[in-house]
């Protein structure tokens, strides 16, 4: 339990008279409790102040550097009177556990048990009840830190720690008691640094019966402080009894994940409708199982208490790590959820996704477990586009072959299969099969042959062209023959006559 102090100063400086003091015989006897090493018990009998009293010295602690200052009360409940200290240059609080008994009568037997080992300068140290829960509670004053700091017994004497003033420069006294009257354990503390006495007002942690007293009607309905424990982050918020925050907090997690503000004037209620005592946050190490398609991003954290409601709804920052993502996640589709105990599902809250600084942001209005949640898109199907379409040649003999080409493109997010048609004319000519990778493209290449003259229209699945087949010029007439060259007739060589 967290006890909530105010201030209140008795004086805030001292004076030093001039004057002559004689120590007492009652200094006398217990000043050595305050200047040696060792921390003395001094037996009292029932004639203590007798002159004929004779004193035992009984050493319970003999290095106890600096030993400042020594409280006796029953710690631990056993019916025994305990010892604490405090020890300026060991910077302790300790608490002696008195172990004599009637059946081991040796008045020496102590069993020593750190409370606070690094209180600084710790210079004075008392004992009460402070929270009354019927146990004993220390109470400390360290000089070197300027604090007021008191330990919280759970009743096994083990010691929760709960600074009341961290700045009370140069303490050195504590004391406690029901300094108002109104049946509760305030503080009273001095400091001679600051010059001051001063009282804390112990007020309560929860509302009082009734609303916190009554007094006329009118004004502003009773405050009280709420304990808040938020990834680690212990502390108190001002609430009203109505249950309007009195403050504005920003909560960020020890972890730095998630951030989240809480507005003055929020209404915060608890499941029943009253107003808050507490608010808490937690790494749930367990989280409830996700769809099977989904996963949880990170870590979740638990809110509570559970069903705690907030008018108007808290704005969460939850931050995420883009390493964390699995396989087909999208960051772009993250989302914050809570989760339903009633229906057992996890139900997207909506928000904004800042991929550039890895954060969510959701409007909050009640307490449960919370999660980043990425869940696995599934991909796109494949799909086919063709373009690209070429014909080579434009023109051709007949029974010449002509060349179309296509490229068939997936756009899609899976590996498909596609059928490429070719049409001539209106009629499916050929076809063929193809397999294509998300995201590629293939060409395919048909190649025909037309015999009969003419221009022909083709087509592929909506790329369309055409080419032409060129008839053959006509043959040219056959060359006509030469003419013959015209014969010569020959003389005739003339007779010769024999001659006798």
């Amino acid at each position: 339990m967290k006890m909530i102090y105010a201030r209140r100063n008795i004086l805030t400086m001292t004076r030093r008279m001039p004057g002559i003091f004689r120590r007492s015989s009652f200094l006398t006897l217990f000043g050595r409790c305050l200047i040696t090493a060792g921390l003395l018990l001094l037996l009292i009998p029932q004639s203590a102040f007798a002159t004929d009293t004779i004193w035992a010295e009984h050493i319970i602690d003999s290095d106890f550097q600096t030993a400042i200052s020594v409280y006796a009360i029953d710690v631990d409940g056993d019916g025994d009177i305990d010892v604490l200290g405090a020890a300026w240059n060991a910077d302790d609080i300790t608490w002696w556990e008195n172990d004599h008994t009637k059946a081991n009568d040796d008045p020496t037997k102590f069993t020593e048990h750190t409370i606070n080992g690094d209180f600084v300068g710790a210079w004075s140290v008392y004992a009460a009840d402070v929270d009354g829960d019927g146990d004993i509670d220390v109470l400390g004053a360290a000089g070197g830190e300027g604090d007021i700091t008191w330990w919280e017994n759970d009743g096994s004497q083990n010691f929760t720690e709960h600074t009341i003033n961290g700045a009370f420069a140069g303490v050195s006294s504590v004391y406690a008691i029901d300094v108002d009257s109104d049946g509760d354990i305030d503080v009273l503390g001095a400091a001679s640094t600051d010059n001051e006495i001063t009282w804390w007002e112990n007020t309560p942690t929860v509302p009082s019966p009734g609303g916190g007293g009554g007094g006329g009607g009118g004004g502003a309905p009773p405050t009280y402080y709420i304990e808040t424990d938020l990834a680690g982050i212990t502390g108190e918020l001002l609430i009203s009894s109505t249950g309007e925050i009195q403050e504005t907090i920003t909560v960020t997690a020890e972890d730095g994940m998630v951030t989240f503000t809480l507005p003055q004037g929020t209404i915060a209620s608890d499941i029943d409708g009253s107003p808050l005592s507490s608010l808490d946050m937690t790494v749930d190490e367990n989280p409830p199982s996700t769809p099977d398609d989904a996963s949880i991003i990170g870590i979740a954290y638990d809110f509570g208490p559970d069903g705690a409601t907030f008018d108007p709804a808290l704005t969460f920052d939850c931050s995420y790590n883009p390493a964390d993502l699995p396989e087909g996640v999208a960051e772009e589709d993250l989302v914050l959820a809570y989760y339903d105990e009633e229906t057992g599902d996890w139900v997207e809250l909506e928000g904004t996704v800042d991929t550039d600084n890895n954060m969510i942001t959701v409007l909050v209005d009640h307490f449960t477990t919370f999660a980043v949640i990425g869940a696995v898109t599934p991909p796109a199907p494949a799909a086919f586009s063709v373009s690209n379409l070429s014909v080579t040649p434009l023109e051709v003999q007949p029974d010449r072959v002509v060349t179309i080409s296509i490229s068939v493109a997936n756009s899609g997010g899976t590996e498909g299969s596609y059928s490429a048609a070719l049409k001539i004319n209106g009629v499916k000519e050929a076809e063929k099969s193809l397999i294509i990778a998300a995201g590629t493209s293939q060409d395919v290449s048909f190649r025909v042959r037309k015999a009969d003259p003419g221009n022909y229209t083709i087509s592929v699945d909506g790329s369309s062209g055409s080419f032409t087949v060129v008839a053959p010029a006509p043959a040219p007439p056959p060359a006509a023959p030469a003419p013959l060259p015209e014969e010569k007739e020959v003389p005739e060589a003339p007779t010769q006559l024999d001659s006798y």
